[in-house]
């Protein structure tokens, strides 16, 4: 994802299903440390993993 959040949605299958969820980050104090002076880009990473439950 680039430039914020989206009003679209990710479907992750046709059915009904639970999913669990892993969000890793980097860059974030890096991004806030940078925001006082203007708009960093290109710092914060994000790693999103799904898997269905058992």
């Amino acid at each position: 994802m680039t430039s914020g959040p989206r009003d679209t949605y990710l479907r992750l299958s046709d059915g009904e299903a639970v999913r669990r969820v892993r969000v890793y980050s980097e860059g974030r104090q890096e991004v806030r440390r940078l925001a006082q002076e203007g708009v960093p880009e290109g710092i914060e990473h994000y790693l999103v993993q799904f898997w269905p439950t058992s």
